[in-house]
């Protein structure tokens, strides 16, 4: 039985819900300025390097003898916010996504209903259980991913420190314990406190291939949160 879970419901097992085909997965539009320059054949092409969302169309059927009952019970759940989507047939991967257009729902008799779910999503896939990979000396990390990486490093160590990515150089100042980079969100912060004016230089990306890390510092070790992801 193929089956979305989202938010962490279950389409059928928590509603019921059948879905009359597998979607389909579009591939995610980059984001690009196009320029018309006289003379020049074709278009002057802009990519800054990002995507943009992607939009999931689920079609629902649902069978209850309450209809509207389990129909409240839908609309609440899909209305829910920003979430993990995951779908059956590749449970160990998820999109961000969320639920923006209004939903139909057609009761075709007192106990069938149909409707169509158009998840807008973030362009990526993550893994459901991110790994966290421990470095105590330098070494090298294999993207297993499609696409590269922002990993989240946590460093754990005391003063000044600087880390080396591949060709990217990270410096961290007045390290107490521990400082997480994070590239995903693009801040640096120790627990809940913002730690941006410690750190200087880029935020680390993992490329596809080897990826190699070492460091100068006391430095106890890293726990990387590769944060793979597949487009």
């Amino acid at each position: 039985m193929f089956s979305f879970n989202f938010l962490g419901k279950d389409s059928y097992k928590d509603f019921g819900v059948y879905v009359e085909e597998r979607p389909s997965m579009p591939l995610p539009e980059r984001n690009v300025t196009l320029t018309e320059v006289p003379g020049l054949n074709g278009s002057l092409v802009e990519d800054d390097g990002t995507y943009k969302d992607i939009v999931v169309s689920v079609k629902c059927n649902v069978i209850d003898d309450n209809l509207p009952n389990i129909l409240d019970k839908i609309r609440a759940w899909l209305s829910s916010g920003m979430g993990d989507l995951i779908f059956s047939n590749q449970p160990d991967k998820k999109y961000e996504g969320r639920v923006i257009e209004q939903i139909d729902i057609s009761q075709e008799t007192e106990i069938l209903g149909s409707f169509q779910v158009n998840f807008q999503c973030k362009p990526f896939k993550y893994e459901v259980n991110p790994q966290i990979i421990t470095l105590i000396s330098k070494g090298s990390i294999s993207n297993l991913g499609s696409f590269e990486a922002n990993p989240i490093i946590k460093v754990y160590g005391t003063g000044n420190i600087t880390l080396n990515i591949n060709d990217n150089t990270v410096t961290l100042t007045n390290v107490v314990d521990y400082i997480t980079i994070d590239s995903k969100l693009m801040d640096c912060y120790k627990d809940t406190a913002l730690c941006n004016n410690q750190m200087g230089g880029e935020f680390p990306k993992l490329k596809l291939g080897e990826n190699t890390l070492d460091w100068i510092g006391n430095v106890d070790k890293l726990e990387v949160t590769p944060n793979w992801r597949w487009i």
